[in-house]
């Protein structure tokens, strides 16, 4: 389900990102000096509502992952405070030397953690359209800064496009690493041919 929720609110993206309003496209002269106003219209304020829906839904597939992985080691995890983050942190030494658990170890400590910041901030400070209009506020003059504050904005769509791609990857990397490592070592019992 979670997966389901990340690839319809990328898709309404990308449904809304030609639409958005662009400072670039609205600048005019004052006092001899370009300004670069931002006239936000309704595509632009629903682009931003579903980059933050998006974060959230993300972030909530991982702490999915999280879980399942708490399954395999439920003496080793607090089952309240289960975590994406804490689930890979609690993986026992045995298994940290498996591609998998490496390359999980590795997205946590990058793409996630950069995720997490961007979901922290939407969800316990400020939105991104907010943060958007706070950031063009103060670079209303400057086209340098607005040409790249506009394409970090614009950018947002393919940021959870690929976020779709390493959920899919994650999981696969889950699963080999829980049921093909994992299990084998913790759970495959031995039958006995003489019952």
């Amino acid at each position: 389900m979670c997966s389901d929720e990340i690839m319809y609110f990328t898709a309404q993206l990308f449904l809304y990102l030609p639409y958005i309003n662009n400072p670039l496209n609205d600048s005019f002269n004052f006092q001899g000096s370009p300004v670069f106003p931002n006239y936000q219209n309704f595509e632009a304020r629903r682009y931003s509502m579903f980059a933050d829906v998006a974060s959230q839904k993300v972030y909530n597939y991982w702490n999915s992952i999280g879980d399942l992985l708490a399954t395999f080691f439920p003496n080793q995890m607090n089952q309240k405070r289960i975590y994406f983050g804490t689930a890979i942190d609690k993986i026992p030494t045995q298994f940290q030397n498996s591609s998998n658990y490496i390359w999980l170890k590795d997205f946590k400590k990058n793409q996630y953690a950069q995720l997490n910041l961007i979901r922290n901030q939407v969800v316990h400070y400020t939105t991104t359209d907010t943060e958007y209009r706070h950031q063009h506020l103060e670079i209303i003059y400057d086209k340098p800064a607005i040409i790249s504050l506009q394409q970090n904005r614009e950018g947002l769509a393919d940021y959870y496009k690929e976020h779709l791609k390493l959920g899919n990857e994650g999981y696969e990397k889950t699963l080999l690493l829980l049921l093909e490592e994992i299990n084998q070592v913790l759970y495959t019992q031995t039958t006995n041919p003489n019952p």
